[in-house]
């Protein structure tokens, strides 16, 4: 994955994704469907949108030639930027944090973070573990109020370090790693 990571941050290749407007459509309408979407939903929509049709006036072969085009030339080269990811057994692609590059270009705003909810969960289940320590229920009776905060201030800190490894800093700036 590294080397996907330095293609789509050499600012060239962000251009050369984004120079097609069906790529453009293609990463727009993930980010407003909240990322993730099955192939056959996107190319019905792709294809109603770029014929001016609605999903249930298309006919089978401006769904195949908007297909081909898209799962042939735009997925293989949007995937291997890591932009998105598409997993064959559900049919189903998704944006990788890699989109947050693009959002400037396409006037979007970055996706929401979900890095809230991992420090939310720490949160709750360091107060639950302070809470037995402090009620000195078996077998965290043992363990002082000293040692559980600071292994509190260890979960913590793993958090913090394991979402900067993944390139999902608490910052959640647009540029990831």
């Amino acid at each position: 994955m590294d080397d996907e990571v330095r293609m789509v941050d050499d600012e060239d290749m962000r251009f050369k994704l984004l120079s097609s407007s069906r790529r453009r459509s293609i990463l727009g309408m993930l980010h407003e469907v909240g990322g993730s979407i099955d192939i056959k939903d996107l190319t019905d929509r792709l294809t109603a949108s770029e014929s001016g049709k609605s999903v249930d006036e298309l006919t089978t072969q401006e769904r195949k030639r908007v297909y081909t085009s898209f799962y042939q030339n735009h997925l293989p080269l949007l995937e291997k930027a890591g932009v998105v990811d598409y997993e064959h057994d559900t049919r189903t692609i998704r944006l990788t944090d890699q989109f947050d590059q693009f959002g400037p270009y396409l006037g979007l705003e970055a996706r929401p973070s979900t890095v809230h909810r991992y420090y939310l969960a720490l949160a709750g289940t360091c107060a639950v573990f302070y809470a037995v320590v402090v009620l000195d229920v078996p077998p965290f009776d043992a363990i002082s109020e000293l040692v559980a905060g600071l292994l509190i201030l260890l979960a913590i800190t793993a958090l913090a370090v394991g979402l900067s490894i993944r390139g999902r800093s608490p910052s959640m700036s647009l540029r990831t790693r």
